[in-house]
């Protein structure tokens, strides 16, 4: 059996888009399937024990790592068609996974050229995305414009994979058929989060010696809501003067925005470690104390399963979180200390309570991480999709 990935986006790289081409692609990858990886130029090769054979597109300018839209992408886009249609021909490959949707609209094109079945893997609304990227306004022109392509390719896709039950009927409301649709959600390796105490110690001395770690990963787009946690953490910090904050992601220009409202804010005890390998993010969670996970309410990502989350629950560390459907549709008030989003008090409440009583609030940390394995298991996930692919091939 072989299967065709459309990674339209630096693969592999920090962030939600790569990291879940990347899984569901080694876990098929792990159960016989030949994977074959259509990627841009930019990214890290994927381990070579992966059993992902990769492909990338033609060297160019374009130097974008960051998530969001670009005029320049139709170019890389062009490129990945011409690129799958190759790859798709040499290798004889009968089943193409277009992931998000500029990978899904390439799977499409490529399949109907070639005469090849094309599954649209997708974890998020195109038009309510670009509503969040700020790149057009909810039920202006270019929304309804964007809205068609996204009703285009779900009602055409020979079989859609969703990260979330919410998402699926979204694409339903959208016409999609329902025996079209299978939930298909991020997982996690277990095996990722069994390292060494010593690297994990490592880290944790670099970063916060012996004071209290409080550990963001991810994107720094204005939707995450740094700008909150950071005045969170500066109240928190006037009382509590062994908690540090550590936030990792982010490009140059974001850093030193955030580090200037650090500035302004005038407090200390805040390290921005910047990007760090996507295989080193499990070193950064196990080294922490609290994970913090601000995001936004917002309606360009409501439809977004936080696919961080499951990183932070594997590692078994207390979780505060916004309550937001991104986040509640995998926490609960079981597994995390939920927040109202964009609450200044409330996260600095929640920030102080927790710091105040680490050995209590690690039973939440305990239960999400046993949920977490249990529920979103790579091994179990990727049968799902290979299920799906098989009825093509």
């Amino acid at each position: 059996m072989k299967v065709a990935f459309i990674a339209a986006c630096p693969f592999v790289d920090d962030r939600g888009t790569p990291l879940r081409i990347y899984g569901l692609a080694r876990a098929i990858a792990g159960q016989g399937v030949e994977v074959h990886a259509v990627a841009y130029h930019l990214g890290r090769d994927p381990p070579k024990d992966s059993g992902i054979l990769l492909h990338r597109i033609w060297n160019n300018p374009y130097k974008k790592t960051g998530p969001g839209p670009s005029w320049f992408k139709p170019i890389l886009d062009i490129l990945a068609l011409w690129k799958t249609i190759r790859v798709v021909k040499k290798n004889d490959i009968k089943v193409i996974v277009g992931s998000h949707f500029e990978g899904g609209f390439i799977g499409f094109a490529a399949a109907r050229l070639l005469g090849r079945k094309v599954i649209f893997d997708a974890h998020a609304s195109l038009a309510d995305e670009l509503v969040a990227f700020k790149f057009l306004k909810r039920k202006g022109l270019r929304y309804r414009f964007f809205l068609k392509l996204e009703k285009f390719l779900v009602g055409h896709a020979d079989a859609i994979a969703v990260d979330s039950g919410l998402l699926g009927s979204h694409f339903q409301s959208l016409g999609a058929l329902p025996e079209r649709i299978t939930v298909v959600p991020t997982g996690i390796s277990e095996e990722d989060f069994s390292l060494p105490p010593e690297e994990v110690k490592s880290i944790r001395d670099t970063l916060c010696g012996k004071k209290t770690m409080a550990l963001y990963t991810g994107t720094l787009a204005p939707y995450q809501g740094l700008d909150i946690l950071l005045e969170s953490f500066a109240e928190v910090q006037k009382r509590n003067k062994d908690l540090h904050l550590v936030i990792v992601g982010g490009t140059l220009p974001e850093i030193e925005s955030y580090k200037s409202l650090t500035g302004k804010l005038g407090v200390e005890g805040i390290t921005f470690a910047g990007k760090v390998p996507f295989t080193e993010i499990p070193k950064y969670l196990l080294a922490a104390d609290i994970l913090v996970a601000p995001r936004l309410e917002d309606e360009g990502t409501a439809l977004q399963r936080a696919t961080k989350i499951l990183s932070y629950m594997a590692a078994g560390k207390p979780i505060i979180a916004t309550r937001i459907e991104a986040h509640t549709c995998t926490l609960d008030e079981e597994t995390a200390f939920l927040v109202k989003p964009n609450d200044k008090g409330e996260l600095s409440r929640a920030l102080a309570a927790v710091t105040g009583n680490l050995e209590k609030s690690e039973e939440k940390g305990r239960k999400a991480m046993k949920k977490v394995f249990e529920d979103y298991s790579w091994t179990s996930i990727g049968k799902t999709l290979r299920e799906i692919i098989a009825r093509f091939t």
